[in-house]
């Protein structure tokens, strides 16, 4: 059986952030579809329906917080800018 262990070929995978946007009729006409299992994400929803997807790089020290040392991490991203 697949345990999902395998490893990524990382020449495949992006590191994605958020925020996700996307014009209202098309995310709105996306999320009429029946949910499948490989939704994800918004993006995941609105590729279904055959709409590409552009990514825009993003910067590595945006993080999301959500743990208190995220904060700590993040004040110190915020000191090292100063």
């Amino acid at each position: 059986t697949d345990t999902g262990n395998a490893a990524a070929d990382r020449s495949k995978v992006q590191l994605i952030q958020t925020p996700q946007t996307f014009r209202s009729e098309i995310i709105l006409k996306a999320f009429d579809k029946p949910y499948e299992e490989r939704f994800t994400d918004e993006a995941t929803v609105v590729e279904s329906t055959g709409v590409p997807i552009n990514l825009v790089a993003g910067e590595n020290d945006n993080i999301k917080i959500t743990n208190p040392i995220d904060l700590l991490i993040a004040e110190k991203v915020l000191e090292s800018r100063t």
